[in-house]
């Protein structure tokens, strides 16, 4: 499989509908398709959601222009939290890791290398987290 997160033209981690089919074991046009209805649904609720995904193509084994789309680590969150199953959490896991990784190498995200520490936490207790 290919790098799941990449730094796209404007040194930002993206990732695109195509991996995200690719590892979810999804059909494209199914991707696209949640999507689609990801942005119209928070548009809907007056919520801007396109910055969060852009239109892009790309050539296909025929060497035909196809669409897909290109996410930030918000869009793929608002995508794949309908995602479900156990290979979906493993993805979903192995996505963000992708996402943290290249945040924590550009510098951006620095503290989220202590893991959160949930275990005995009660309602209206709060997390041990320097982010929290």
């Amino acid at each position: 499989m290919n790098t799941l997160v990449t730094l796209n033209d404007n040194n930002e981690p993206v990732t695109t509908s195509l991996k995200v089919a690719e590892s979810f074991g999804k059909a494209h046009k199914h991707v696209l398709e949640s999507i689609r209805s990801v942005i119209k649904t928070l548009e809907d609720q007056d919520i801007e959601a396109g910055s969060n995904f852009r239109p892009g193509s790309y050539l296909d084994s025929n060497n035909q222009k196809r669409s897909m789309t290109e996410m930030n680590r918000k869009g793929f969150m608002l995508l794949v939290m309908s995602f479900n199953g156990e290979r979906a959490a493993k993805f979903k896991n192995d996505f963000v890791d992708a996402f943290d990784a290249i945040l924590i190498q550009s510098g951006v995200l620095k503290i989220l290398s202590k893991p959160l520490r949930t275990k005995g936490l009660r309602q209206g207790r709060t997390f041990d987290h320097p982010l929290m």
